[in-house]
């Protein structure tokens, strides 16, 4: 495929599907007493059993309309379902892309989260 054919298929509105993305939750450890304080939730994309690299699949979804706000709804659904399987003293974290902090619906989507977290 050469270059333009490769930009032509980046404006193309598509949306790529979400759902074969999980979240591979990386632990954070303590540098002072090496316990583990808290998860670090990480896109991990899962074709026929196998993870491929972000590289592979991320500049794509991020170069969709809405692309990076559909994967950080879709990392905070994840990480909202394993909050109970997480001791209250650990914390979460889930990555923004500079497109979740320049979206004018951030502010929504983190007070969603919230509410449903209580």
């Amino acid at each position: 495929m050469n270059h333009y054919e490769n930009t032509a298929l980046n404006l193309i509105d598509i949306e790529t599907p979400i759902n074969d993305i999980i979240a591979y939750y990386q632990p954070i450890v303590s540098l002072e007493n090496q316990n583990t304080v808290g998860y670090e939730a990480l896109a991990r994309k899962i074709v026929n059993k196998k993870a491929i690299a972000p590289i592979e699949w991320l500049p794509q979804l991020l170069s969709e309309h809405n692309g990076s706000e559909r994967l950080t709804k879709h990392m905070l659904a994840l990480v909202l379902a394993k909050m109970s399987q997480v001791p209250d003293e650990h914390y979460m974290s889930v990555n923004f892309e500079i497109e979740d902090i320049d979206n004018a619906n951030l502010h929504l989507i983190i007070e969603k989260f919230d509410q449903q977290q209580c």
